[in-house]
C-alpha cells in the first residue's frame, strides 16, 4: 500500500481524499498552509496533519503526493516531489507557464516518479467526440456540470 499525501485541504483536498479511502488507501497526511483544515480531514481518516509541504516531500514514509494547491505553487512543488522520487498527482493546471510544465517534465524524466495530471474529461468519450468533429479549433469553450 502506498502512503499518500494530500497538499491542499480544500474541496478538491477533501474529494481526493475521499476517493482515496474509498479504494482501500486512505492519505496518512494532509498539508494545507492552515492548520486547522489539514487537521480536520487528518482526523477523518487518522492520519497527521501539517503545515509544511517540502518536510513531506523529503520524508521517506510518503510515497506519493496529491498536489491540490493554488495553481503558483503546483510546479515548485512537483519539482521537488520529483527530485526527492515521489509519484505525483497533479491537479489542473499542471503549471502557471509552458516552461514550468517542461520543468515539471524534465525533473520527472529524470526520476523514478511517475506524473498524473488531474485532466479528467480528457478520457471522456463526448470529448473524443468533439475533438473529431473539429477538425482545426481556433479555440475551444466547454462548460461542465458535476453533481458536487
Amino acid at each position: 500500500m502506498l502512503n499518500i499525501a494530500i497538499f491542499g485541504c480544500g474541496m478538491i483536498g477533501e474529494i481526493h481524499g475521499e476517493c482515496l479511502a474509498a479504494l482501500g488507501t486512505p492519505p496518512v497526511l494532509f498539508v494545507d498552509s492552515d492548520r486547522t483544515r489539514a487537521k480536520v480531514l487528518a482526523e477523518r481518516y487518522s492520519a497527521r496533519e501539517s503545515t509544511d509541504p517540502f518536510e513531506a516531500i523529503r520524508s521517506e514514509q510518503i510515497d506519493a503526493i496529491y498536489i491540490c494547491t493554488y495553481h503558483d505553487t503546483h510546479a515548485p512543488l512537483a519539482i521537488e516531489a520529483a527530485r526527492n522520487g515521489k509519484h505525483i498527482f497533479l491537479e489542473k493546471p499542471m503549471a502557471l507557464t509552458e516552461k514550468a510544465c517542461y520543468d515539471i517534465l524534465a525533473e520527472v524524466r529524470l526520476s523514478d516518479s511517475i506524473c498524473m495530471t488531474g485532466f479528467k474529461l480528457h478520457y471522456y468519450s463526448l470529448a473524443r467526440k468533439a475533438k473529431s468533429l473539429i477538425q482545426n479549433p481556433i479555440a475551444l469553450s466547454a462548460h461542465v456540470l458535476d453533481n458536487r
